[in-house]
């Protein structure tokens, strides 16, 4: 239960954060600065006396009101495959050197920078104050970057010619594969940390976390409505031609529900690494939503009994995707076998086509099927809203918006849709509902 404290934080940090660009200016500095960089991984460049002075610099300002692609944390700045060093990954440092002449080391703390790829170890005069990732293997195992604090108390500190000089040094890994999805801003800190005094580095933690909190709280409260939704279904008969109708249905939306839950164990929780969140997601549940919903969408329009084919088409094409997809993540093949993961990268597009091809199939014979009757008009804005959140990557293709930032909060367009698609069923199943209780009564 410990680990989930900082969830409690966030929500009673609430109420502090109004006070927060007040109360913290002269408190603490944001070290979006320039920084020494370079590419590689020596040990000894932790060390404060370790002379960087032929290292290039990098500049961690941002433009005004810049921010992440994400939630919309504030202070965001392209990576260094945009400053330099483009396909660029593995290991990489920063280094900071900080004069701290008349104020009490002790006293001070440091927040983590809360957008990094991928993961990351910082030291302070050469001693290691902590990471986000685990560095004890050959190669890092990876999770979701999430607001740090570390207590700059627990180093020791000594003068450096004479100096209260303090040295911050971070040390990042980047895997090949984020670089690749994001070739021309992937790499390295994005938002840079902060130093300062308790009281203002634990206000800005707990505005990042609160930033990350309304981020992500839509899919938190999805997976739930969509359980309600699940478990309304299980109680009504009018609806549905046949049991299998509504066991489809029901099936469909608790893998969903189980989709959106895991989007938020591994932004908000510690548990699930990248590797992890790969498999559950990408390999298993996105496949299988695809295959609920077809099937669900097949009964919901009525023509489960004309496309004798159809199951066995989308069987067999969901089991293919989810071995394509297996053979596409950048971790799976050793690095001899790299170049094959391209090959399986553009297979798991077609995939996803071949599924949105089946998705317009079901359609144009659902619409022949019953354009004279009402219920086409009940069926196909849940089509519209389910594919919205289903076909999201294909979407984005077609350069339309994946992420709104309303109030300079971070909401996807799949959120807009599943919480439109639920909207809509629970004004439908709850008359119905009402409807069978009282023809029961």
């Amino acid at each position: 239960m410990g680990k989930f404290r900082y969830l409690i934080l966030i929500i009673l940090s609430i109420a502090i954060i109004k006070a927060f660009p007040e109360s913290i200016n002269h408190s603490v500095i944001v070290l979006d600065c320039l920084w020494k960089f370079h590419t590689g991984d020596e040990k000894h460049w932790s060390d404060q006396r370790f002379d960087d002075a032929d290292w290039e610099k990098v500049d961690l300002t941002p433009t005004p009101g810049a921010h992440d692609n994400d939630v919309g944390l504030l202070g965001y700045v392209k990576g260094w495959t945009a400053k330099g060093h483009p396909g660029y990954s593995g290991y990489a440092w920063y280094r900071i050197h900080i004069n701290i002449a008349g104020e009490k080391i002790s006293d001070l703390e440091m927040t983590g920078p809360p957008d990094v790829e991928d993961a990351y170890q910082v030291f302070a005069n050469g001693f290691l104050l902590g990471s986000d990732g685990d560095f004890s293997g050959k190669t890092p195992t990876v999770y979701s970057i999430r607001p740090r604090i570390f207590s700059l108390s627990k180093a020791r500190f000594a003068p450096k010619d004479g100096n209260d000089s303090l040295v911050i040094a971070f040390r990042v890994w980047v895997d090949a594969g984020t670089i690749k999805g994001s070739p021309d801003d992937a790499g390295g800190i994005h938002i840079a940390p902060t130093i300062g005094v308790k009281s203002g580095i634990e206000a800005i933690y707990h505005a990042q976390w609160l930033q990350s909190f309304w981020g992500y709280i839509v899919d938190a409260v999805e997976p739930l409505l969509f359980i309600l939704l699940a478990i309304l279904t299980c109680n009504i008969t009018l609806f549905y031609s046949s049991k299998r109708a509504r066991r489809w249905f029901v099936l469909a939306l608790l893998l969903t529900a189980c989709v959106r839950a895991n989007q938020v164990l591994f932004f908000w929780a510690p548990y699930e690494s990248n590797h992890a969140y790969d498999l559950i997601r990408e390999v298993i549940l996105t496949p299988l939503c695809l295959w609920a919903w077809l099937m669900t969408i097949r009964f919901w329009f009525g023509i489960e009994n004309r496309l004798t084919w159809f199951p066995k088409v989308l069987n067999s094409l969901t089991i293919l995707f989810m071995v394509c997809r297996l053979f596409s993540l950048s971790w799976f093949f050793p690095g001899t076998f790299q170049p094959l993961k391209a090959d399986f990268d553009i297979a798991c597009n077609w995939f996803r086509i071949a599924f949105l091809a089946l998705l317009i199939v079901l359609v144009l014979m659902g619409y022949r099927q019953r354009r004279h009757q009402h219920q086409l008009w009940l069926v196909m804005p849940a089509v519209i809203l389910l594919a919205t959140g289903l076909f999201a990557q294909e979407l984005s293709i077609a350069h339309i918006p994946g992420i709104w930032f309303p109030y300079g909060i971070g909401v996807s367009r799949t959120q807009y849709a599943y919480a439109g698609f639920i909207i809509f069923m629970f004004s439908i199943l709850i008359p119905l509902k009402r409807k069978e209780e009282s023809h029961l009564s």
